[in-house]
């Protein structure tokens, strides 16, 4: 993924395809989500060797019923 690409893919209708097509709301979403279940999104890239996408998802303990 070109770094101007990766600067701009989790944007509200960035996208690279036809936008007749396509609207560019999947990874905005994705980050939506996982905000609200206090996770994070990473995405590198590095041109000519692919693209790492790596959620993070906060520890949580179980609360004990008493």
């Amino acid at each position: 993924m070109p770094e101007d690409v990766l600067e701009h893919c989790q944007k509200p209708f960035f996208s690279t395809k036809d936008p007749s097509l396509h609207h560019g709301l999947g990874l905005t979403t994705t980050k939506t989500i996982l905000k609200t279940v206090q996770a994070k999104l990473d995405i590198t890239s590095k041109r000519g060797h692919g693209t790492n996408i790596k959620v993070y998802f906060p520890h949580l303990t179980a609360k004990s019923s008493a």
